[in-house]
């Protein structure tokens, strides 16, 4: 369990008729996150009432095993807190998914309309639409086959979103009844193997919940942002995984770029683990101590020290991507960390020098940033207090939130319509 447990009084009034209920699984590499999700449409409000983590067997999620991930499941659902007699009625249940599963690509489409004068009308929206999602879907297949080396018809696209829609180069919420001479759509597609569709699809069968949406964690979480911050958001978000690091790109609102290197919290463990003698589970507990600054100062210096060496390598990956970032265009200067690995006070500590920034190219000064939990829209029930491990959940809750209390509008389930039809 996260945090401690509080009274069932208190949980109470989170069980009513007005509310609809979600279970959100956050899919990680090295454990899994079970929380239960209150929505509530009639106020546009979310409440998550409770989260437990459950970590793999020694093989982890190389080898994915549909009856140990369905036990370790079972196990979650039944230790959130919640008040005995409640059952939840068809239990929906939402699927988070990191970059290490999921993939993502940001496309734009231009379109010049025959008749600038004629006002824009549904049936033209959804001949661009699906000429815009059948290009981007021709290139994520290309783009699959390349990077994965499995064949084009394994693919399965999971989600498309508009990120933003311009008119004759102004920005636009609803082209409709407008007028104009060139439509350009910039649209967000997320997929994965069609292998890892079907497990998620029959693990959700044997858990007898109804599988509302699988969700690109990164997506969710660069769309938390924009949505606290402003639409015209510009940073760079480290989410500091078990064994992987991904690196988003936000530039003007848009989820512009992702890019994944092999190195995560599990490297920092396996050097306190080999220092200091200690088995896996014991050293990823002096780790967590660490990352939570309860350690004596003596010990807190005497891991700095230890682990310097995986934080160089860190921060040389990390610099190979933003280079690679920044070849067209300057690089913000705001940067968010999150994710387990990411609470090491070391990553924050030396993404404030200049010296590991040298040859990558910032719009102004740099500024390392932790997520304090302000960034959301769900609230947490009295027995939740905000821990950095909880940031992937919380963006799962508020993505599920946006999208059953009305945000996505009749164009963006046109375009969901059309991805249906693509993939037939």
């Amino acid at each position: 369990m996260l945090t401690p447990l509080a009274a069932k009084d208190k949980l109470q009034r989170f069980f009513d008729d007005t509310n609809e209920y979600f279970y959100l699984l956050d899919f990680g590499s090295q454990h899994i996150k079970f929380g239960l999700l209150a929505v509530n449409s009639d106020n546009k409000t979310s409440q998550l009432i409770d989260v437990v983590e459950e970590f793999y067997p020694p093989r982890g999620i190389d080898q994915l095993n549909l009856p140990v991930t369905e036990s370790m499941c079972r196990t979650g659902v039944r230790a959130l807190h919640m008040p005995k007699h409640v059952k939840i009625k068809k239990p929906k249940l939402v699927i988070g998914l990191s970059s290490e599963m999921v993939y993502g690509d940001s496309t734009s489409y231009l379109y010049k309309r025959e008749d600038p004068n004629e006002p824009i009308d549904m049936r033209e929206i959804k001949n661009i639409f699906h000429k815009a999602e059948l290009r981007a879907y021709e290139n994520i297949r290309k783009k699959f086959n390349e990077e994965t080396g499995f064949s084009e018809d394994q693919v399965h696209l999971i989600d498309a979103t508009i990120q933003a829609i311009k008119l004759d180069d102004r920005k636009v919420i609803d082209p409709i009844g407008k007028t104009g001479e060139e439509l350009q759509i910039n649209i967000f597609n997320a997929y994965l193997p069609t292998f890892y569709k079907k497990f998620f699809e029959d693990l959700s069968q044997r858990l007898n919940m109804r599988l509302a949406s699988m969700v690109y964690e990164p997506y969710a979480l660069s769309d938390a942002l924009i949505q606290h911050e402003n639409p015209e958001l510009d940073a760079v978000v480290l989410d500091v995984g078990g064994r992987t690091t991904s690196v988003s790109l936000l530039r003007h609102g848009r989820l512009e770029a992702i890019k994944t290197f092999s190195f995560g919290g599990e490297s920092f463990t396996r050097r306190i683990a080999s220092e200091l003698k200690l088995s896996a589970l014991s050293a990823e507990g002096v780790k967590r101590r660490y990352s939570a600054s309860i350690l004596s100062k003596n010990a807190q210096k005497s891991l700095n020290q230890m682990l310097r060496p995986e934080l160089s390598m860190f921060l040389n990956a990390l610099e190979l991507i933003l280079k690679e970032f920044s070849q067209i265009n300057l690089l913000p200067g705001r940067i968010y960390v999150h994710g387990g690995g990411g609470a090491l006070p070391l990553i924050s500590l030396s993404m404030r020098r200049k010296n590991w920034r040298r040859n990558i190219s910032f719009i102004g000064p740099t500024r390392a940033q932790a997520l304090i939990g302000d960034e959301f829209k769900t609230a947490l029930s009295p027995q939740l207090s905000f821990h950095p491990q909880l940031v992937s959940v919380m963006a799962l809750a508020d993505h599920t939130l946006r999208h059953y209390c009305g945000r996505y509008n009749d164009l963006s389930r046109v375009l969901r319509r059309m991805v249906n039809i693509i993939q037939a």
